[in-house]
């Protein structure tokens, strides 16, 4: 027996061997026949930035990125290891590998399952947030307690929820004023879906967004679907960011570069992957890109933006903390929300575009009892929507060609900077009196839209008078 056994494996053994030459036999060649493949991608493109990978033509056609959808033997390996099946091994699977993702449209038709298929337990869940790469310091006059504490309630931290089972889940809760949305609103994503849904704060409405309406939507608290580029990622050895060893990758798309790395964490299987598409999107890149692993999880995320033949450095976001298996029970994944009402209109956008309250105006500078402040009048006169910052703290979210009335500032000189949330467009700091008027300009308005970045703004403070 033992003899026939060795007949009847040697054959299988000398088959799988054949097939892994030719394997890596076909890389050479994959790098002149099949340029546009992301392995192909991976192993002929120069480390410069900028390259031009081809562009998923679809603004006014959100159902053209379906024509981007991971095809190749490449990622449906991927899929079958992440399942836990090898590829090439004679003994059955375990599981069956999950099928590619398929992308939504905007505003499609989805509701939950209907087959009484158990919500996945949240296992995973991520504390971190961005940082405003350049934010101004404040002015020597400002009461230091005050800005600290404003910067503080405006803070853009995440509140990232992964699920352990095969699917994949992943909830991103949004629990402070300094977004384009409601306190309360939640980005939701699921491992068989390309795109994302928003949920209304209580979980009471929600919307599809199709692949490319993640930028626009944290930019700028819309809708829009834009084109998504192939993309081309570039390994960069290995750091450590929260005391876990993390690999680094160089994600290059035609508008700017993403500094990425990754860390494994099994307790996510296949929802630390999702995390990753939104870091890609928001780099106008495409999230079937195979950067994307399943059982690994983003640990920092840093953008650089393509200006004007030049590259700007932008915000960055870091996770600070991990929690795996949470003592106090979270609520289940659904995806979704159970009883929620389904919407293709609007978005939860927060009704006062003032991110700090009265009282925490009053606390920015020292006042004398009895100071009356007179109104100061805010306008952003350009297409882009974009945050006022004053002593480095986010005071007003301001909408293209909109203005605000500002009431209750105390009055002093203040720093002053606009900027757009992503750091695509930053102003040049400067200072000014209030009350009065801060007014931004564009010079330069060349194809200034809210997904690709703009020509380099300036920001021009007229001289403080009183609003009428």
């Amino acid at each position: 027996m033992w003899v026939i056994f060795l007949h009847i494996k040697a054959p299988r053994e000398l088959d799988m061997a054949k097939a892994r030459l030719n394997s890596r036999r076909s890389h050479p060649i994959g790098c002149l026949a099949a340029a546009g493949w992301s392995l192909a991608l991976l192993a002929c493109e120069p480390e410069t930035f900028a390259p031009k990978p081809p562009i998923i033509p679809s603004k006014t056609s959100p159902a053209s990125s379906l024509q981007l959808q991971p095809g190749s033997k490449l990622n449906a390996n991927q899929k079958a290891n992440a399942s836990g099946t090898k590829s090439g091994s004679s003994a059955a699977p375990s599981a069956s590998p999950l099928p590619p993702p398929k992308a939504f449209q905007l505003d499609e038709p989805f509701s939950p399952p209907q087959n009484g298929a158990q919500p996945d337990e949240t296992s995973v869940i991520l504390f971190g947030g961005w940082t405003w790469r350049g934010r101004p310091d404040p002015a020597p006059e400002a009461k230091g307690a005050g800005v600290a504490q404003a910067k503080l309630s405006t803070a853009a931290d995440w509140r990232i929820a992964l699920s352990a089972g095969p699917r994949g889940r992943m909830r991103i809760a949004l629990t402070s004023r300094g977004f384009s949305l409601k306190p309360g609103s939640e980005l939701l994503a699921l491992q068989e879906r390309y795109g994302t849904i928003v949920s209304w704060p209580g979980r009471t409405r929600y919307r599809v967004l199709a692949p490319g309406s993640v930028r626009p939507l944290l930019d700028e608290g819309r809708a829009d679907v834009v084109p998504l580029a192939k993309g081309v990622a570039t390994p960069k050895g290995t750091s450590r960011r929260a005391d876990r060893k993390t690999k680094k990758w160089l994600v290059s798309s035609p508008i700017g570069e993403l500094d990425l790395e990754v860390t494994q964490l099994p307790e996510a299987p296949e929802s630390g992957a999702l995390l990753c598409r939104l870091f890609l999107e928001l780099v106008g890149v495409h999230p079937s890109n195979e950067v994307c692993q399943a059982k690994e999880v983003p640990m920092f995320a840093s953008y650089r933006w393509r200006i004007d033949d030049t590259v700007r450095s932008g915000n960055w976001f870091e996770v600070t903390r991990i929690k795996t298996s949470p003592a106090v029970p979270e609520p289940p994944l659904i995806i979704p929300p159970p009883n929620a009402e389904a919407t293709t209109q609007g978005l939860p956008r927060p009704s006062n575009k003032l991110l700090l309250t009265k009282n925490e105006r009053a606390a920015l500078r020292t006042t004398k009892p009895g100071t009356t402040s007179k109104s100061s009048l805010l306008r952003n006169g350009s297409s882009r929507a974009l945050y006022l910052l004053l002593d480095g703290a986010p005071l007003a979210w301001v909408e293209p060609n909109d203005k605000l009335i500002l009431h209750g500032m105390p009055p002093g000189r203040y720093k002053v900077q606009w900027r757009s949330f992503l750091g695509d467009v930053v102003s040049e700091t400067t200072e000014t009196l209030l009350p009065g008027r801060i007014d931004h300009k564009v010079i330069d308005h060349q194809n200034a839209v809210s997904a690709a970045p703009s020509a380099s703004a300036t920001s021009r403070v007229d001289a403080p008078k009183s609003a009428n």
